[in-house]
């Protein structure tokens, strides 16, 4: 986990982070991010191979808004067999496609597209299992001031996804219990960052801090709703049967104790 580099990223896995505030979990080879999910700043998300920092092969491209491309791609556009899907998840178009752009539809498209989707769904939630928080929260106890800046951003998308899994797949009372935890976190974080860099504790400056970890934040946390909607989808539970879901819950629990004590 770190600033990527392309010339040590080499034939390994991991979560990189990027000076613009995109993040990647997944493989990186000689020619850089291979298989893994890419989020950006802007709230798109990819997840499917590329080459040359560039979509490339199959993947699922996802704007903000909801609207999606499945298929293959080519320099990043879609190339080959397709699909494009409006803001309500309706198909906009489905077929061959070139450098981008709709050619023709094909009678072999649709069972195609679905087998990339299922594949594709499969690799979604990689990346938990190959850097879990632990790992950081470890690095953080030793006075690594990245690792603890990560670990309570990632801590704190996770309970904040938690709040809103248990209030809107669960309807339990307590939900707000969790997204407060949450919310601590993000400004336990802003005093750390404000007395790293020396400044004085003030309202506006503290409320200036809070703000800018937000957008990663939401990236985790955006993380974090998928794995629980999955988990509810498949088992009608949000951790009990996902083990490492269990493991990072009790984790960030556990350092929202260290930090602020039982009663917050």
């Amino acid at each position: 986990m770190g600033h990527y580099d392309s010339k040590t990223w080499k034939n390994c896995y991991g979560i990189a982070t990027f000076s613009g505030g995109d993040i990647y979990i997944g493989e990186f080879k000689d020619l850089g991010l291979a298989y893994g999910r890419y989020l950006w700043k802007s709230g798109a998300t990819y997840v499917g191979e590329n080459r040359n920092g560039k979509r490339h092969g199959k993947g699922v491209f996802t704007l903000r808004d909801g609207r999606k491309a499945v298929g293959e791609f080519k320099n990043g556009k879609l190339d080959g067999y397709g699909r494009r899907h409006n803001v309500d998840g309706s198909i906009h178009s489905e077929g061959i496609f070139k450098n981008g752009k709709f050619i023709k539809t094909d009678s072999n498209s649709s069972k195609i597209i679905d087998n990339y989707s299922a594949v594709l769904s499969n690799h979604l939630y990689e990346g938990f299992e190959e850097d879990p928080i632990i790992n950081s929260a470890r690095r953080a106890t030793s006075g690594d001031m990245d690792a603890f800046q990560y670990t309570l951003r990632r801590c704190s998308g996770l309970l904040l996804a938690a709040g809103t899994a248990l209030h809107k797949l669960m309807k339990d009372e307590k939900a707000q219990e969790s997204v407060d935890l949450g919310e601590d976190l993000i400004g336990e974080l802003a005093k750390a960052q404000i007395q790293f860099e020396g400044k004085e504790l003030t309202q506006d400056i503290f409320n200036s801090f809070y703000k800018k970890n937000l957008p990663s934040v939401s990236r985790f946390n955006k993380l974090y709703r998928d794995r629980f909607q999955r988990n509810f989808t498949v088992s009608n539970t949000l951790i009990e049967k996902d083990p490492l879901m269990h493991e990072e819950t009790t984790v960030c629990v556990g350092i929202h104790y260290q930090l602020l004590g039982e009663e917050s």
